[in-house]
């Protein structure tokens, strides 16, 4: 057995690992190190969880997109051709209201574990970290060691457990994804990357990035290399070679796509030339009729407008209507790209007679990015030193580019901002289940869910019950979020909410939402430097700020997210 058996699976023990800050158990496994890894060279078995899984628990697919917009997918009005998304949203359901954090590795904190990012250590992201955060408990940047995973805890009850695409959850040896619990891992360590085989990194300081297998580094990518392909190959590989085929398998599926830089297949180039010479307004225009068509928004609701540093289209230079047209074109090929490989796994499943056994959940982890590559610190001189961004590499390993916030702004439609932000364009997503226990399919749920319910629902599904505390470190603190199973069956009506409130908070921007109602507290210039308050049910952009029309309701609100506050340990900056 390769040391990186070791790595992801031979520990001495569950309680070891939840007791090893005891300077005793330190000094025991110091001892133990030079015998676990002998073991390991004599090919002793593998770590084996000591439950097995009963009979009939249903395997477990999470997809998540990095950076997909609200509207970009069909089936939420855009015009992009995802035909694997649009099978599973007729033959499951589609949500309407399901909320994520404002960015990637927070919302995957909250995806793995069920509890508040601030709980798990990332109140803020490691590559925000600042001194105000140092010695803060939560706010390491990256996942903490003592919670307990969606993978840990499936693979202790008798699951395979896998995953590949992007981790971003730290590179310590203590959040990588064998040490949380994945028992077969491919996975991109930094937050995104080149999509091809180079390495390439996002900026100056990370000018490459890096990958693992099973906890060791990768050297050279196959020559072939593209994100979407390889993961969704490493993904079928695992489930495929696992030695027991009726064992029930967890896979966990992270694509980098659509996250720029804007990289392309060659055969993908130019699957959507000209579709989006007509410019952002007028495919604005189009996705909100869809939109209203299929009812996501009231004929009579004004989406969030177009702001002021995003010039009309029509007033825009013929040569930057052809680069930003050139550049959506792109994104939507990686969109259109993913969904295809993401019918190869699926097509796997079926083939091998396990796709009717699976529950499949599709998400995206965040709004849409506008932030332009060029924005990062040095990145004004270190991308053009070594990439080029003339039109004709657009699209290649060659180029590094992005949508910006033109486009950005239309796949938040109709919701207000975007990626990074509290408001409804940040943190309310595009998500499809499809699952055997479904029983009205192909129907729109207008529940509002969040992403901490997606742990204790699996966790439902296959019958388990949930830890009453999710670390030694935090014994006092429950799941956050709440099984969704009723919700697949006949018993919950469409509008029914789960839970009735949610709170946010990342780089001290701040909202908080029961039922309806919804508070927002931003700096100037993106927000008023004091809370405002919203009713969702008839202004869905956040235009119509009724904070002093209602101020008992603002204050109750006001309530309610210290109450969020205090029980997940948020820290703030900015003053109130």
């Amino acid at each position: 057995m390769a040391m990186t058996e070791c790595n992801r699976g031979v520990r001495l023990s569950t309680a070891l690992r939840k007791c090893r800050a005891n300077t005793w158990v330190k000094i025991l496994v110091a001892f133990a190190s030079p015998l676990l890894f002998l073991a390991c060279e004599l090919d002793s078995p593998a770590y084996e969880p000591t439950t097995q899984a009963p009979p009939n628990r249903p395997n477990i697919l999470i997809v998540v997109a990095d950076d997909l917009g609200y509207s970009d997918l069909s089936m939420y009005g855009g015009e992009i051709n995802t035909p694997t998304l649009a099978s599973l949203a007729a033959k499951g359901i589609t949500l309407t209201s399901f909320y994520t954090s404002p960015s990637c590795s927070p919302t995957r904190a909250m995806l793995l574990t069920g509890v508040d990012h601030h709980q798990v250590g990332l109140g803020t992201m490691a590559e925000t970290r600042k001194q105000h955060h140092e010695g803060l408990p939560g706010y390491q940047g990256t996942l903490r060691s003592d919670v307990e995973t969606l993978a840990r805890t499936l693979g202790e009850n008798g699951y395979a457990t896998y995953m590949a695409g992007k981790w971003h959850l730290g590179d310590t040896e203590a959040s990588t994804p064998g040490y949380q619990g994945f028992q077969r891992s491919f996975a991109l360590m930094e937050g995104l990357g080149s999509h091809f085989n180079d390495k390439k990194g996002y900026k100056r300081e990370v000018p490459v990035v890096h990958y693992q297998e099973d906890g060791e580094a990768v050297g050279a990518l196959p020559e072939d290399f593209y994100s979407s392909e390889f993961y969704a190959d490493k993904v079928i590989e695992y489930i495929d070679e696992g030695e027991n085929k009726n064992q029930p398998f967890f896979a966990y599926l992270a694509f980098t796509a659509p996250h720029w830089p804007l990289h392309v297949p060659d055969e993908y180039a130019n699957r959507y030339k000209g579709v989006y010479d007509i410019g952002w307004d007028e495919i604005k225009r189009n996705r909100l009729a869809r939109m209203q068509q299929l009812k996501l928004v009231d004929s009579n609701a004004n989406p969030f407008p177009r702001p002021e540093s995003i010039l009309e289209w029509g007033s825009l230079a013929e040569l930057e209507q052809r680069n930003n047209a050139r550049k959506m074109e792109l994104y939507a090929a990686m969109v259109e790209h993913m969904d295809q490989q993401l019918g190869r796994v699926i097509e796997f499943l079926e083939t091998t007679g396990r796709l009717e056994e699976t529950f499949i959940l599709f998400m995206s982890d965040n709004g849409p990015a506008s932030k332009l590559p060029e924005d990062f610190p040095g990145n004004q001189s270190w991308i053009p030193e070594n990439f080029d961004n003339s039109f004709s590499h657009l699209g290649t390993a060659t180029s590094h580019s992005s949508v910006g916030p033109g486009w950005a702004h239309v796949s938040a439609a109709p919701f207000r901002m975007q990626k990074a932000f509290v408001t409804e364009g940040g943190i309310r997503v595009p998500a499809i289940i499809s699952s055997p226990s479904i029983e009205k399919k192909g129907s729109y749920v207008n529940s509002v869910v969040h992403v901490t319910d997606v742990y204790p629902t699996v966790l439902e599904l296959v019958g388990i019950a949930p830890s009453a505390t999710v670390g030694q470190a935090l014994p006092k603190y429950t799941l956050a979020g709440k099984s969704l199973v009723s919700m697949l069956g006949s018993r919950a009506p469409s509008q029914a909410r789960l839970n009735n409130n949610y709170g946010w908070e990342l780089f001290d921007r701040r909202a908080y939402r029961e039922d309806e109602w919804k508070i927002v507290w931003m700096k100037k210039p993106y927000g008023v430097g004091q809370w405002q308050l919203f009713n969702l049910s008839t202004d869905l952009a956040e235009l119509t700020d009724l904070s002093k029309e209602y101020p008992a309701k603002l204050a109750e609100m006001e309530l309610g997210w210290d109450r969020y506050r205090v029980a997940n340990s948020v820290h703030v900056f900015g003053g109130d």
